[in-house]
């Protein structure tokens, strides 16, 4: 049953690569944002604000994403959330109506944040897009902590699928039940206003409440999938170095914790992992027959991603229970 997984992961990292042109330089990257956000702007002047907002929204999802973590590391996390946040704002004041030399302005200070960062990223360190949610395998964040980052995760995913599947009030419910079993219940809440701000903890319940509005109204696909994905990052920055709140939290182990996951029904990942890919060869053709493909874009993207959060929770399970057997993971 691991094979089938391991081959869902095959499967993912090809077709991902299909749709996301990922170019491994940032240079390049830098370039193919600053193209999609000159074309934001002409097509703003063809009076076509629809397509603007599609295009600035794929120029984060399919290649900014790709800077996130390099950014956090040579630059700053605050660097990093206000780039990514000009994005969010163009999209918004397309959406508002803004004049167009407002929203050219925005435009042009993200391309010129985005050369002046670029020196420091081609000198500095360099990393892997896939290794953005790296909460698993992170050591300096505590077993406790993976495993409510894992329930929140899960329960995001389960909510975004609901969402697509037109069950509002099951997505409602699941993007509540991350917030009250993840972050509230399991003291995650409490530990990042102790020990980091009351700002900060209460932008990630913001956040929450964001989702779980969102989840009521139809036609929101893109919106939810953008902010979720900033939901986890935003989580994930807090993470590393994040004392629990009692000491019974410190005395769970995690491998033991994954042995014990790790006994649940692999038939049933391998078909979740199945269904997601299904779902996104369905929409990418679905996409194709039309011209309008960009719009379709992000629920593909979100599916796959959907597979992917599950691929990396089922391996990051089974090597946890090899290690606790003395067992060499082999992939």
């Amino acid at each position: 049953m691991l094979r089938i997984v391991r081959y869902g992961a095959v499967l993912f990292t090809f077709f991902f690569s299909q749709l996301v042109l990922a170019q491994d330089n940032y240079q390049q990257w830098v370039a193919d944002i600053t193209t999609r956000l000159d074309k934001t702007a002409a097509l703003l002047q063809q009076n076509n604000p629809d397509d603007a907002r599609t295009e600035v929204q794929m120029a984060y999802f399919e290649v900014f994403e790709n800077l996130e973590g390099p950014i956090r590391i040579n630059f700053s996390a605050q660097k990093s959330y206000q780039m990514e946040a000009t994005f969010g704002e163009i999209r918004k004041m397309i959406g508002e109506g803004k004049p167009l030399d407002e929203i050219q302005t925005k435009i042009n200070g993200l391309k010129q944040a985005l050369q002046e960062v670029l020196p420091a990223l081609a000198e500095g360190h360099k990393l892997d897009a896939d290794g953005q949610h790296s909460v698993y395998q992170n050591t300096q964040i505590l077993p406790y902590w993976q495993q409510s980052f894992k329930t929140i995760d899960d329960l995001l995913a389960q909510a975004i699928e609901a969402y697509e599947q037109g069950n509002f009030t099951k997505a409602k419910q699941s993007f509540q039940q991350a917030q009250y079993d993840g972050y509230k219940n399991s003291e995650m809440e409490m530990a990042v206003r102790t020990h980091r701000s009351s700002e900060q903890s209460a932008a990630i319940n913001q956040q929450f409440y964001n989702l779980i509005r969102l989840s009521e109204q139809a036609d929101q696909m893109t919106e939810i999938a953008y902010q979720s994905t900033n939901l986890l990052q935003d989580i994930e920055e807090l993470l590393p170095a994040l004392p629990t709140t009692r000491e019974e939290q410190n005395q769970q182990d995690n491998v033991a914790q994954s042995g014990e996951n790790a006994q649940q029904d692999w038939q049933k990942i391998a078909d979740q992992v199945n269904q997601g890919i299904q779902q996104a060869i369905s929409l990418y053709k679905k996409a194709n027959r039309k011209k309008p493909f960009l719009p379709c874009k992000t629920p593909i993207l979100m599916c796959l991603k959907t597979v992917e959060w599950k691929i990396k929770s089922a391996l990051a399970i089974v090597t946890s229970k090899q290690k606790l057997k003395g067992i060499s993971p082999e992939w």
